[in-house]
């Protein structure tokens, strides 16, 4: 019976261990947000998603596979519209009491591209539900 038991709370624990981190009220989703531009300004794209897998519910290779997508995608973008200079939140929406989204811009010497992140809460705790990116800017200003 004892190694049963054992086994049990081995078991929770190797669960719980691999599940996100969900933010709390403290930890408001907005700061989570600007602290990954901060990372992505910098083109430190692994760095930024790090810090959103631990409250992301994607498997991380899912996470991955977005950053081989941005990879891939960055060095058009650097080519293109030249080096990362900063970012700049946009604005914020809200979908009743469980989801929000943020958009910030990420400026760089001739265009910009914007970074939609959604945040759900199904209880009381905020996870991140999706990250976008984009160049075609025409949807801000709608």
């Amino acid at each position: 019976m004892r190694h049963f038991f054992l086994l049990i709370l081995l078991s929770i624990t190797l669960v719980a261990l691999e599940l996100p981190k969900k933010i709390e009220y403290t930890d408001k989703p907005k700061d989570i947000v600007t602290t990954i531009m901060e990372y992505f300004v910098q083109s430190n794209y692994k760095g930024g998603l790090a810090l959103a897998k631990k409250y992301w519910v994607l498997p991380d290779r899912e996470i991955d596979a977005l950053l081989r997508q941005i990879h891939r995608q960055s060095a058009i973008i650097n080519k293109r519209f030249g080096k990362s200079l900063s970012y700049e939140f946009i604005k914020m929406q809200r979908l009743g009491r469980s989801f929000v989204r943020y958009y910030y811009l990420q400026k760089f010497e001739n265009h910009a591209i914007y970074w939609q992140f959604t945040f759900y809460r199904p209880k009381s705790l905020w996870q991140i539900n999706q990250i976008n990116f984009k160049d075609d800017l025409h949807i801000l200003f709608e």
